[in-house]
């Protein structure tokens, strides 16, 4: 009984949900949970993403809830990635405006880097083998933060150790993929 009380909630919650606009038409909700507010991951409808990015919206009971539309303010983008040939294969190069707030550099240089090794990579699980990946991909990412003067020591460090993470977490499962074999992922970060 209890459980089908739970289940008739969530029913109602997700009609609920279904019936919300999002003022950002482009845009729509790809995953809802719940702890304590609702958040939702907002994920371009096209099939590929206009700026590479997946944004997550918060909101409490009282606006979930509301008649109203979700008003999202959706961050404009200050990197841009470019795939630089070598013959046949490429390496990726994205280039951050590091004159933004650092909050706003960080968070849009992590994304870029990891949206690129997720789409050009080949994941090495065996249940993700069909998942699309870019072949040519020689796994050479640079990362380099345009007004990187503007960042103190301390900053650039902290992007330096989190993009190294995060590169260090992909070459464990992904790979490029150029000449016919697998490429190991090599990140390089440049702040000029």
């Amino acid at each position: 009984m209890h459980f089908f009380g739970f289940f008739s909630s969530l029913l109602d919650t997700l009609e609920i949900f279904k019936k919300k606009r999002i003022t950002k038409d482009s845009y729509c909700v790809g995953v809802l949970s719940q702890s304590g507010e609702y958040t939702a991951c907002l994920a371009h409808k096209a099939e590929n993403f206009s700026d590479g990015n997946r944004y997550y919206a918060v909101w409490r009971d009282d606006d979930f809830f509301s008649v109203g539309e979700w008003d999202v303010l959706i961050e404009q983008p200050i990197y841009k990635e470019v795939l630089v040939k070598d013959e046949e294969n490429f390496s990726v190069e994205i280039y951050i405006d590091a004159s933004f707030d650092y909050i706003t550099v960080a968070r849009q240089s992590m994304a870029a880097l990891e949206d690129a090794l997720q789409r050009h990579s080949v994941l090495m699980v065996p249940s993700a083998r069909d998942q699309a990946f870019s072949e040519g991909f020689n796994g050479m990412v640079l990362l380099s933060f345009d007004c990187g003067k503007n960042l103190n020591n301390e900053q650039r460090d902290h992007l330096l150790s989190a993009s190294k993470n995060m590169a260090h977490r992909f070459e464990i499962a992904c790979r490029g993929f150029a000449n016919g074999a697998l490429q190991p992922i090599q990140l390089s970060v440049n702040f000029t």
